[in-house]
């Protein structure tokens, strides 16, 4: 991997990539209405499978976008709230 050529590199690189996963953290939240036309709208969703270890699917829960709210917290994890 490249290293950066001074810390304006490393801020802009950092920014790039918390904006990117801010993006698809909306998209997950369903803050954008994706609609295909009319009478069709797509929908994504984050679902967490657990399985045992012969890959029958015990439990399934989804994340978002009917979780917590992974854009608030993206915003808090930014700020050092791991918690």
């Amino acid at each position: 991997m490249t290293s950066l050529e001074s810390n304006t590199d490393r801020e802009l690189a950092e920014r790039a990539v918390d904006s990117t996963l801010y993006a698809v953290m909306q998209l997950l939240d369903g803050i954008f209405l994706n609609d295909i036309d009319e009478k069709h709208r797509a929908e994504y969703a984050l679902i967490q499978r657990i399985r045992n270890d012969e890959g029958v699917l015990l439990e399934e829960s989804e994340l978002a976008p009917d979780g917590e709210g992974l854009c608030m917290g993206f915003h808090g994890w930014r700020e050092g709230d791991f918690g």
